[in-house]
């Protein structure tokens, strides 16, 4: 038993320094090369700088990359609280803000409405997450800062400037019942100038078997007439004319091709919509040290076909703003816009309909003290066809505790809010 015991000690030891020659070969290697990273850019979670007060969710690139085969229904769906109608998979979802209806909350894509003009409101699910870099949803009314739709909630969709250098990307998702999703990314950016390009491919043959529960003996049935087939592309390129003074432009086309998800007592192929959305955004910025100007044009085509009929909607938007910074504790801004609108509908008497609408709108953010912000932003809206009420909110932030792990902000926000028909 002795002999055991000795013979333990001697291994033991044995491994004890052969730990410690390794341990201290580890420590006598060189130290790990510094890596340079990449500069991070922080950004604050609001939609506009002068949306002080509001409530907002935020989703962050990495989440729109993960997600890229999905679409902003899913989103709201999977990751808030927020009220969402949906007609299935890949059918119409519309969004239900603070109690109001789908029309009541404004869609923005780089700050312009997007709302289909024939609806007052704009179905989520053909919105993807791949043509998307900066998702955020403002809680409540705020058409002082958004214009008309703006009642319930905004929800704002935005591309980022993509990094430096060569990226590429291709992404694929399978899943049951025929479901199929592509997405390629490619971008390039330079000093001098930058191009990005998103490319989707979704679809599903959404054949799924129920329970029949509208037949007698509830029998196990297939899902008919719900598949969908969508294709869509985005490019946003920028050009860097010199020292603060920037091109833009940014472009979608989509088009998705679906039969309607019949209910289940008439589970047979029925009715089709087609929808073809064409967004085009052309811009030139001048930024100095205080201030900014902008001035942007933007072109919406958006068609919607049910069972071969047509509905077509044209809009031509027009905007300038300035920004500038006074006193390092006053932030101004100003802005003017102007839409044209053409409907082409055959129920109309003369199958077509002309609109005209502007914005006259002026925002001032107040920064008197470290912790505390106020805004206050003003809107007058003018339609030949309808008397807009003059629109105003009043928000205010103040941080009580700021610490490494802590913080914790006061905050309240009057507003109001209308929409056009």
């Amino acid at each position: 038993m002795a002999s055991k015991n000795k013979l333990f000690s001697v291994h033991a030891i044995i491994r004890l320094l052969l730990l410690l020659c390794v341990s201290g070969n580890l420590l006598a290697q060189n130290k790990l090369p510094d890596i340079e990273l990449d500069p991070v850019e922080i950004t604050e979670n609001r939609i506009s700088p002068f949306a002080i007060g509001a409530h907002t969710t935020a989703f962050d690139s990495t989440l729109s990359n993960l997600k890229a085969g999905n679409n902003v229904a899913d989103l709201v769906a999977n990751y808030t609280a927020i009220s969402l109608k949906s007609y299935g998979n890949g059918m119409l979802s519309t969004i239900s803000m603070r109690g109001t209806g789908p029309e009541h909350t404004a869609v923005l894509w780089h700050g312009i409405n997007i709302s289909y003009p024939m609806l007052g409101q704009s179905d989520l699910s053909v919105l993807s997450l791949a043509f998307a870099d900066k998702i955020i949803i403002q809680h409540g009314a705020n058409s002082a800062l958004y214009g008309s739709g703006a009642i319930g909630g905004t929800v704002s969709l935005e591309n980022l400037e993509p990094v430096k250098g060569v990226n590429l990307s291709l992404s694929q998702w399978f899943g049951s019942f025929g479901t199929l999703s592509n997405n390629l990314k490619a971008s390039f950016n330079t000093d001098k100038y930058f191009i990005k390009i998103n490319t989707l491919w979704n679809q599903s043959e959404n054949n799924f078997a129920f329970k029949n529960t509208t037949k007698v003996g509830i029998p196990v049935e297939k899902q008919n007439g719900a598949n969908y087939n969508i294709l869509g592309t985005s490019v946003d390129a920028g050009l860097r004319l010199s020292k603060g003074k920037m091109l833009m432009l940014s472009g979608q086309y989509f088009n998705a091709d679906r039969n309607i998800q019949p209910s289940m007592n008439a589970n047979t192929s029925g009715d089709n919509q087609m929808d073809e959305n064409i967004r085009v955004r052309v811009g030139y910025s001048h930024q100095k040290v205080k201030s900014e100007w902008e001035l942007s044009y933007a072109y919406l085509h958006d068609v919607i076909g049910f069972n071969g009929e047509e509905t077509i909607a044209d809009q031509h938007i027009v905007r300038s703003k300035f920004t500038h910074q006074l006193l390092n504790k006053i932030k101004l801004n100003a802005g003017i816009d102007y839409n044209r609108i053409n409907i082409q509908a055959k129920f109309y008497i003369d199958e077509g309909k002309l609109e005209n609408r502007a914005n006259l709108w002026s925002s001032v953010l107040f920064n008197p003290i470290p912790r505390f912000l106020l805004s206050i932003n003003l809107r007058q809206s003018f339609n030949p066809d309808y008397k807009i009420p003059f629109t105003q909110s009043i928000g205010a932030e103040y941080l009580l505790v700021n610490s490494a792990k802590h913080q914790l902000r006061l905050k309240g926000l009057f507003s109001e809010g209308y929409r056009v028909p």
